[in-house]
């Protein structure tokens, strides 16, 4: 028994799980949306015999296969469109307004470096002793040292692999949301509490999935900002330096 499932857990440990799973749900809610449009404009259909082989060259051939297969495709197409869309014009509106704060913010040099001067007083009254340099400017002269070039842009490469995930998420949210509602009107004992239960979650997830690409957006604009004002202060105050 354990030795058929250990070939199993390499899903784990690869972390191919969670994207095969995501893969699955988006066929299967792209698969809802083009049935229930199918049999909307079309006529309600029976899946084919496998074993009728005139059925399924006749369905083939005669090209009667283009119809639910373009139905699909679009349903595909525009879907990921409409939600990459909405995620992008929402995060960029957000963005810009949190942008301008954060360059409001950096600029005031006084108010930015108060609360290091603030909290290096209170240090060197407790321990007694004078720093020959602002914590915070060894602290990141130490930073600055150890992240080398390589391993910035290997870090701006993971957020920008992790903004996209977030983003083709948010596209799974979105036919998620679709299918549901097609599902509680097309199934009679689906019930407005699993319905209310389910959109809920889709709420949550969704802010979730915003708050984690604006961190990711907002966290390079803030190192670079910090760390300009940062340089400056040490040209001002370290000139030796």
């Amino acid at each position: 028994m354990i030795e058929n499932f250990l070939p199993y857990t390499r899903y784990l440990k690869e972390k191919t799980l969670f994207p095969s799973v995501k893969r699955v749900l988006n066929f299967c809610f792209v698969l809802g949306i083009s049935s229930f449009l199918f049999e909307k404009f079309y006529f309600k259909y029976s899946l084919l015999d496998l074993t009728d082989y005139k059925g399924v060259y006749d369905f083939i051939a005669r090209g009667k296969f283009i119809i639910p297969f373009s139905i699909f495709f679009l349903v595909w197409l525009s879907t990921n469109f409409i939600a990459e869309f909405i995620f992008h014009i929402l995060n960029y509106i957000i963005s810009e307004i949190w942008r301008a704060k954060i360059l409001d913010r950096s600029v005031k040099k006084n108010e930015f470096f108060k609360s290091f001067k603030t909290m290096q007083k209170k240090i060197e009254e407790r321990e007694n002793v004078k720093l020959r340099k602002d914590w915070f400017v060894h602290l990141y002269q130490e930073i600055k040292k150890s992240f080398t070039p390589k391993e910035q842009e290997e870090m701006k490469k993971q957020i920008n692999l992790y903004k996209r995930r977030v983003t083709t998420d948010s596209v799974l949210l979105l036919r998620t949301l679709i299918a549901i509602i097609i599902f509680y009107l097309t199934i009679d004992y689906f019930g407005w509490l699993l319905l209310l239960i389910l959109l809920t979650i889709l709420i949550i997830s969704f802010v979730l999935l915003v708050i984690g690409y604006q961190m990711a957006e907002l966290l390079p604009i803030g190192i670079r900002r910090i760390s300009a004002e940062i340089e400056q202060y040490i040209k001002d105050n370290y000139p030796e330096e």
